[in-house]
């Protein structure tokens, strides 16, 4: 999470994007997360995609 004082400052953005090529670099395939209500467009420019809720879990 980042404060909202430092929102859209780019922060978060370096945070995920690191994780996630540390990630590829650990062969890591599937990544899964929960955001807060109102922050899942933040994740679908990240390549995340919303997962139907009625779909079971894998």
């Amino acid at each position: 999470m980042v404060h909202t004082d430092f929102q859209r400052k780019g922060i978060g953005t370096m945070g995920m994007e690191t994780l996630l090529k540390h990630c590829q670099h650990e062969n890591i395939i599937w990544v899964q997360l929960f955001c807060a209500k109102g922050k899942q467009s933040f994740y679908q420019k990240l390549w995340f995609k919303k997962r139907d809720t009625k779909m079971p879990k894998e």
